[in-house]
C-alpha cells in the first residue's frame, strides 16, 4: 500500500510540472480555433 502511495505522489508531482504546459497548450489550441473558425 505504502508503495502505491508513493508512487501517486510522484504522478501528482509529475502533472503539477506538466500543468502550465498543458494550460498553454490549452490557450494555443484555442487561439486557433477562433482564428479558424
Amino acid at each position: 500500500m505504502n508503495e502505491f502511495c508513493s508512487d501517486l505522489g510522484e504522478v501528482e508531482t509529475l502533472i503539477l510540472k506538466l500543468k502550465p504546459f498543458l494550460d498553454r497548450a490549452e490557450e494555443m489550441f484555442q487561439c486557433t480555433a477562433r482564428m479558424a473558425a
